[in-house]
């Protein structure tokens, strides 16, 4: 009971601090490659444009994008693909971060009840890990999305508001 009312408490700004997002998407796939290797999927990861770096808390970011790769490597448990991709966004400013997979998609059902609490394709899910997931970036003012089609595998899209730079307002 006490970490679900945890979910709802809000990070206090003054625990967020610049984070790259490039480096908290390194540590996670540091943190998984023994898992990517057992499972014989190869990670996609090239970015390597402008520092992505947004105001947040790197724990709660990396857990996020941890339980979605995760799921990504659940959703593929003999072998394919994960591809990761940050993309910088003008209006509103920011960056976006892809994480899809080649597993087998989500029916739309299925689809429209992923973040609900307590909802789990898993036979030993919780049904939280997206719930979280999604308190979490509504939290840092962005948003969390999914698209997927059945044979055609899954795509998590997570934009975060880039960092004010000196002089903006």
């Amino acid at each position: 009971v006490k970490k679900l009312r945890d979910l709802n408490r809000k990070t206090d700004i003054r625990d967020r601090a610049p984070v790259d997002l490039q480096q908290t998407l390194e540590g996670v796939l540091t943190l998984t490659k023994n898992r990517f290797f057992d499972q014989k999927i190869v990670p996609g990861f090239l970015y390597q444009v402008i520092p992505p770096v947004v105001m947040a808390s790197r724990d709660q970011l990396q857990q996020v994008f941890l339980n979605l790769v995760m799921n990504a490597l659940d959703a593929q448990p003999d072998g394919g693909q994960v591809f990761i991709d940050i993309i910088p966004t003008l209006e509103p400013a920011g960056f976006t971060v892809k994480i899809r997979d080649s597993g087998s998609g989500l029916d739309p059902s299925t689809r429209d009840h992923l973040f609900d609490p307590f909802f789990s394709t898993k036979d030993d899910g919780l049904g939280l890990g997206l719930y979280i997931s999604r308190t979490i970036i509504d939290d840092h003012e962005g948003t969390i999305d999914v698209e997927s089609e059945m044979g055609e595998g899954t795509e998590f899209s997570i934009w975060l508001p880039g960092m004010n730079m000196e002089g903006e307002e």
